[in-house]
């Protein structure tokens, strides 16, 4: 697998906009409970899948949502 390198100032931007599609999402349906724990989860799938190679943030944060309803459902 080829993974595209990205600056930290690009990767922290990425983090962020995907975060916040993320968070958004999720506080306005109603699904956190535990804020701090959501934060945490949703950062590091978000990191994770940056890491993978994902660079387009509204996947980061659908796959980002995905994960932490897999996590709340198990």
């Amino acid at each position: 697998m080829i993974v595209a390198l990205i600056d930290a100032d690009s990767a922290a931007r990425l983090v962020e906009e995907s975060y916040n599609i993320a968070w958004n999402y999720l506080s306005q349906s109603g699904r956190i409970d535990d804020p701090d724990g959501c934060h945490l989860l949703l950062s590091e799938e978000i990191s994770r899948l940056i890491v993978d190679g994902e660079r387009n943030a509204l996947r980061l944060a659908n796959k980002a949502i995905a994960g932490f309803e897999r996590r709340i459902a198990a």
